[in-house]
């Protein structure tokens, strides 16, 4: 099955990743050690937006920039929406508080004004 890899190491990184590995696996009893290796071993990898099919395989399938920013644009529809439904329906909006204000206003200013 398809899957998106959590990061990516340069070919050239490859052998040092791997050497960084054993490393950490050595140090699990020493935490300075263990830590030291691992920061040293994240700086190595990068993300890349990507699809593989095997870990053996080469074969990959990179996404195009166009669909990621689609794809950011559905979140935020997404998120407005779902956030738009969680407001409780009774709740008034900004706008008709506004509305509520200036009509309270402006009663209060016609029953002076006829007063007078």
């Amino acid at each position: 099955p398809y899957y998106i890899p959590p990061c990516a190491i340069l070919t050239k990184d490859g052998t040092r990743y791997q050497e960084l590995f054993a490393l950490r696996q050595q140090a699990i009893g020493d935490h300075e050690q263990y830590e030291a290796h691992t920061a040293e071993q994240k700086a190595l990898e990068f993300f890349q937006p990507v699809l593989r099919n095997d870990y053996d395989r080469v074969d990959i399938i990179v996404f195009h920039p166009q669909m990621l920013a689609d794809f950011g644009v559905i979140e935020e529809l997404g998120s407005r929406m779902f956030a738009e439904l969680d407001r409780d329906v009774l709740e008034p909006t900004p706008i008709s508080r506004w509305k509520a204000w200036l009509l309270e206003r402006r009663r209060d200013w016609c029953a002076r004004v006829c007063r007078d």
